[in-house]
């Protein structure tokens, strides 16, 4: 049979040295087996030397939950992660022109805002990072996916226009849902099925 397993690995920035490894069973969720991972980790840590008052972890937004968040704190770790736009929408309300320049470590300049924000019921500190790299392959991504659905939807209009067989609108309002099944794409597109002479038309 086949068997997924997937592994923990901790490595030194320099020189990329593993100091903990961890191996589990694959298809689990990640919540179930990253605390203990964490208590493990915390350790090792300190087993080699480690002080941990000068450890960060970084979690990304797939790790992010607030039961993770609650190990954090109970193991005493320094962490900073990643959140999910889509649970902070308010976030998206700061005006630009609040933000400041930042200069990184490798003298990059980003504009940044920080504040203090409700992160699964702990007031924590925020810092919001404009990317512009980012951003653009993201509008990118976007706009692509745009010109997608409205090609499909203009084929399916095409199908309607000259099928010989009249479809049931229900089927129709069914292919139109998974056409538009994006996450975004019920503010940006609005459809409506109509009947013009016998047959549905978008």
């Amino acid at each position: 049979a086949l068997r997924e397993l997937h592994l923990a690995l901790l490595v030194g920035r320099a020189p990329w040295l593993a100091g903990f490894f961890f191996g589990y069973e694959g298809n689990q969720p990640v919540h179930q087996w990253f605390p203990g991972i964490l208590s493990a980790m915390r350790k090792r840590l300190s087993l080699i030397g480690q002080e941990l008052e000068y450890q960060t972890l970084v979690i990304d937004p797939g790790n992010y939950s607030a039961a993770i968040q609650a190990d954090l704190k109970r193991l005493k770790l320094h962490w900073v992660g990643s959140l999910v736009g889509a649970w902070h929408p308010e976030l998206f309300k700061i005006p630009v022109t609040e933000f400041h320049e930042v200069t990184l470590t490798n003298g990059t300049t980003i504009p940044a805002y920080r504040l203090p924000h409700q992160v699964f019921g702990e007031e924590l500190t925020v810092v919001i990072t404009i990317n512009e790299q980012l951003r653009a392959g993201q509008l990118r991504g976007m706009n692509e996916a745009i010109a997608a659905a409205q090609a499909q939807l203009a084929a399916l209009q095409a199908a309607l226009a000259t099928t010989r067989r009249p479809r049931k609108r229900a089927v129709v309002e069914r292919e139109i849902a998974r056409l538009l099944a994006h996450e975004h794409f019920h503010k940006l597109f609005r459809t409506e099925v109509k009947e013009i002479a016998g047959r549905l038309s978008l």
